[in-house]
């Protein structure tokens, strides 16, 4: 809550100025874009004396007047982020920002719409330590990642257990992605991956038992699949769960009804 008030008191302090040194009787007229102007060279000299290995992809304005809004991404790493700029290209932002009249969390819209305007390379999906819901033959295919803990992949998952009944041509790949934000992701994860290497149906078991909130059997491995999962996401640039690739590597966030996963489906077949 102090970073979103300190922020406020910020950009009402500069909408004051602008106001009184604007041109015309209305000062500002509302589009900054008009005054100021910046170029990724600039945002990216500003970005740098912070981290030199931090590069700027895209900048544009914010929805948040005096804000620039930037997509941040590191070198050798797909995964990106949103950041802000001001219009001084001297205060780098990093952090939430919420619109309190519609209760809005602007930046989580934004990344949202960031990642699902990604494309993703399904030939880099390794199938090694999937789990296969459907037609192992099928003809359509849908890449889905999961954590055995989350809640909306739970729900995804009843709705693919639904759709894979209506489509008999559908080939679901699961694979496993455990978020640090649960920390018992990464043990069930090894342990249902382990299971999955003589006894895929008890895999499958495993995880819908854990989505169950069921108590899960701690298989021991002898590798950490867990760990393997999350550096295939890392190399995708896909860090949330539940993340829906379609078979012509559009992605999906979030949970979804089965109705919605087939318009998908019809929206994005394979190239």
């Amino acid at each position: 809550m102090k970073l979103v008030v300190t922020l406020c008191v910020f950009l009402l302090g500069y909408a004051g100025l602008a106001l009184a040194f604007g041109t015309g009787e209305q000062g500002c007229g509302g589009d900054c874009t008009g005054c100021h102007k910046v170029s990724i060279q600039d945002a990216q000299d500003a970005v740098r004396k912070i981290d030199p290995l931090m590069n700027v992809e895209k900048i544009g304005p914010s929805p948040v007047p005096g804000l620039y809004q930037m997509v941040l991404s590191k070198e050798n790493n797909p995964a990106k982020m949103i950041a802000y700029l001001d219009f001084s290209k001297r205060y780098l932002i990093k952090g939430t920002v919420m619109d309190t009249g519609n209760l809005v969390d602007l930046t989580r819209k934004s990344t949202r719409e960031m990642l699902e305007s990604q494309v993703v390379d399904v030939s880099r999906i390794k199938l090694d330590n999937a789990l296969l819901l459907g037609n192992p033959q099928g003809s359509r295919r849908l890449y889905l990642f999961s954590d055995p803990e989350c809640p909306y992949c739970a729900k995804l998952h009843e709705q693919l257990r639904q759709l894979v009944k209506k489509l008999p041509d559908l080939t679901v790949y699961i694979l496993l992605l455990p978020l640090d934000i649960h920390p018992d992701s990464a043990w069930k994860t090894n342990s249902i991956l382990t299971a999955s290497k003589t006894d895929t149906g008890r895999a499958l078991a495993l995880l819908e038992e854990s989505y169950n909130r069921k108590p899960v059997e701690r298989i021991a491995s002898t590798k950490d699949y867990a760990a393997e999962m999350k550096s295939l996401g890392k190399e995708l640039g896909i860090t949330s769960t539940p993340t829906l690739v379609y078979a012509n590597g559009n992605i999906a966030l979030g949970s979804k009804t089965a109705e919605e996963i087939e318009a998908g489906i019809l929206k994005n077949p394979k190239p």
